[in-house]
């Protein structure tokens, strides 16, 4: 399971908490779920930011680079923790 499956699968699971045990209506489930996913996406957007600036300034051809880098992030799951495990010894 990739990163987005799962967490979809947590904010379903986190939707069904909300309606069965704390007992919210549609609408309030609702309104919270696009508040968890809002917070989600500016994360992951936040770490991609501080990966291409990582590379950037590490490597200052990497707008060369941005092609296969996009690549690596979207098909192989690439990220910036990968790369640190990657190059410890």
């Amino acid at each position: 399971m990739v990163k987005n499956e799962l967490a979809e699968e947590f904010i379903r699971d986190y939707c069904l908490y909300l309606r069965n045990e704390v007992g919210l209506t549609q609408s309030s489930v609702w309104i919270y779920s696009i508040l968890l996913k809002q917070a989600y996406y500016n994360e992951q957007h936040r770490k991609l930011s501080e990966f291409a600036d990582f590379i950037k300034r590490y490597f200052p051809y990497a707008e060369k680079l941005m092609p296969i880098i996009n690549f690596l992030r979207n098909k192989l799951n690439f990220n910036k923790d990968y790369a640190h495990s990657r190059m410890s010894p």
